[in-house]
């Protein structure tokens, strides 16, 4: 997390409270490297670390580290110096972690904590960059909050601070400063992913109110036939029947603030992608153009078109698939949504795992199905931010293992002619995911199509949910010894979707 980020508020800063002008008031910023821009309306004097301070009309900037601005904090609190936690009235319960971050990093600190409100008179864009540049300086304070627990030294050097002579401080602040920089070095070398933690929690913002935040369920039976304390996140209860909803819907958003000129999107599926598309470029006011298979079943077509994606049907072929596509963009001066390698795609997926913890925050794993693998990255990302113990496990079908052979051989290794009951998990890890299951994922469980169904059956009879084969497939491998060796004891389950024909139960005609 490094680079700079240049704000420039322009608009009324309204301070909650009272008598607050007659004091000077300290912000911490605590971002590496970050300026700030900000024009008060009222006569308070703002202190930014040590000696820099401005009074009404007057552009203040400030670029420091978190720990020099740390340090000064310390230099000279006294009864008149307030810490100020810059809010929006629009960014709902989540700047009440904001706050919480705040008052956990300070809590050493004789300073009093209050919230200063934004208030705009602009709407629409405006609005939105300021909700992207607090979500920013949210993650920043959950990154510095790790730092703080990771290296409780450093915190209890800060406090010593307080007691040292003006040479011994100097001489701790250049040691804590060193510190710092080792720390983020370390940080940064770990942070290769293409997809961070801030595109999860701007996903979350764009979902919010929109994607259902799904529940989370339990069943004893399974638990036993486990040996470990299974959660069940039930995306086959999402819109559209499952997770895929989150990423389309979260690309679109995006597509929509950085290309506004785009009016039409296309892609190639005949899946879940297919439907979470259609529905996102409706809500959105978006011309979806989706690209099928002749041989499609009529259950899959008739559901996209009755989300409002217009059909174009193809040969039954990538080639084919592809190059209708390529038409079909060129026609509509469309812009191509892929199914899972994109990094808001990825991101929107993630947005599942991150319900999962916060709902049930101590799990020592979370397992997901593997395809093409825009799921189980985004359930990566969040697992490293909000538990970095969850320990993350993939679910492959036997005939379609290419993560598995990939994981094992350390490269990337094409899916090649696969066969199995789960149609959603055919396609090949790309680029981006690849990475991403490279670096976090533990291991990748297989199963057969007959524990797939068998697994299925058991989700319909005990749990009484309705799920596909793709979606079965983590719960299939949670019941293989593979699985029970690991010794596990409470676990996360994704079950990804639940769209199937009631008429082709797979139990009933049984593998044949």
């Amino acid at each position: 997390m490094t680079g700079q980020l240049d704000w420039t508020w322009s608009g009324k800063l309204n301070v909650q409270g009272s008598a607050l002008s007659e004091q000077p008031l300290l912000t911490l910023v605590r971002m590496t490297q970050v300026t700030i821009s900000v024009s008060v309306s009222d006569g308070s004097r703002f202190w930014f670390g040590q000696g820099d301070e401005s009074t009404v009309g007057t552009s203040v900037k400030v670029s420091k580290s978190r720990i020099e601005i740390l340090a000064d904090a310390l230099k000279q609190p006294s009864d008149d110096t307030t810490v100020v936690v810059l809010t929006s009235e629009d960014n709902g319960p989540q700047d009440s972690i904001y706050l919480k971050v705040m008052r956990v990093v300070l809590s050493d600190l004789p300073l009093p904590i209050i919230s200063l409100e934004l208030k705009s008179q602009a709407a629409g864009t405006f609005l939105e960059n300021i909700w992207d540049v607090l979500t920013m300086l949210r993650c920043k304070n959950e990154e510095l909050e790790r730092v703080v627990k990771r290296e409780e030294t450093v915190n209890q050097e800060l406090q010593r601070a307080l007691h040292l002579t003006r040479e011994e401080k100097n001489r701790m602040e250049e040691k804590m400063l060193k510190k710092s920089n080792e720390l983020n070095s370390s940080m940064e070398e770990e942070n290769n992913d293409p997809v961070g933690w801030e595109d999860i929690l701007k996903a979350q913002s764009r979902l919010h109110g929109v994607a259902h935040k799904t529940p989370v369920f339990t069943s004893t039976y399974l638990n036993n036939l486990s040996g470990s304390q299974l959660y069940f996140k039930c995306e086959n209860l999402q819109r559209i029947g499952a997770f895929k909803f989150r990423g389309a819907y979260n690309a679109l958003s995006a597509l929509r603030l950085s290309k506004p000129q785009v009016t039409d999107v296309v892609t190639h599926s005949s899946g879940n992608h297919a439907q979470a598309l259609a529905l996102a470029s409706s809500l959105l006011g978006l011309k979806a153009h989706i690209v099928m298979p002749s041989n499609v079943s009529s259950v899959k077509r008739n559901a996209v078109e009755g989300y409002g994606g217009n059909v174009i049907l193809c040969e039954p072929n990538l080639p084919a698939r592809e190059s209708t596509a390529e038409k079909v963009i060129q026609q509509t001066n469309g812009e191509y949504i892929p199914p899972y390698n994109h990094r808001d795609i990825i991101a929107g997926q993630g947005t599942a795992a991150a319900e999962l913890l916060e709902e049930v925050p101590d799990l020592d794993a979370i397992i997901a199905p593997i395809g093409g693998g825009g799921l189980i990255s985004g359930t990566c990302i969040a697992a490293k931010h909000l538990s970095s113990h969850c320990m993350i496990l993939a679910a492959e079908p036997a005939g379609a293992d290419d993560a598995k052979q990939s994981l094992e051989s350390g490269v990337l290794i094409p899916q090649t002619s696969p066969h199995t009951i789960a149609d959603g998990l055919l396609t090949s890890l790309g680029d981006l995911t690849w990475t991403i299951v490279h670096h976090h994922v533990k291991q990748v469980i297989t199963v057969s199509d007959e524990e797939i169904i068998n697994a299925m059956k058991l989700i319909f009879e005990r749990m009484k949910l309705v799920v596909e084969p793709s979606g079965a497939v983590s719960t299939a491998a949670c019941l293989t010894k593979d699985f029970q060796r690991l010794g596990l004891n409470k676990v996360g389950v994704i079950i990804s979707g639940g769209n199937l024909d009631l008429n082709k139960l797979p139990w009933l005609t049984r593998l044949g």
